[in-house]
């Protein structure tokens, strides 16, 4: 090998290790607090935004659910004041299918309401997480008056 490229390779590998070298060292220093707040903020405030945005679905989905059993109600009801002494039998089999696809789906409310309660209390305690730290970073940045003479 030509004596000017094995020192030029040496150079580079030289260079080479010095970059990796400064760059673990730097990766190593403590962080600026104020970045890692930063950038826990911002986690936080799109965990918080898709969190609230899935308990408005799931509001939306209870809404729906909400007018399906209305409907189906008014459908029993209908089905009750043909006749003055019951169902017509000839509207039973009808008046038994929704009677018994409502009763079975009102069962179904209580699970439904807890779920959208439960993500709506998660969604709360990121929020509030991230206004800590949202009051934090302020505080790292914005010197208090006391503090400022």
């Amino acid at each position: 090998m030509r004596p000017g490229i094995r020192t030029w390779l040496i150079a580079t590998a030289l260079l080479l290790i010095v970059v990796v070298v400064f760059r673990l060292v730097r990766s190593m220093r403590d962080p600026d607090p104020r970045i890692v707040l930063r950038d826990s903020i911002g986690v936080l405030r799109q965990a918080a935004d898709s969190c609230m945005a899935d308990v408005d679905r799931g509001a939306a989905g209870m809404r729906a659910w909400g007018r399906t059993l209305d409907s189906m109600r008014s459908r029993v009801r209908e089905l009750e004041a043909l006749d003055a002494r019951g169902v017509p039998a000839d509207s039973y089999r009808i008046y038994m299918e929704v009677f018994t696809a409502y009763n079975d789906s009102v069962g179904d409310w209580p699970e439904r309401e807890d779920s959208v309660r439960a993500r709506d209390a998660r969604c709360r305690e990121l929020v509030q997480h991230h206004n800590a730290l949202t009051d934090s970073l302020r505080a790292l940045l914005l010197p208090t008056d006391s503090t400022v003479q």
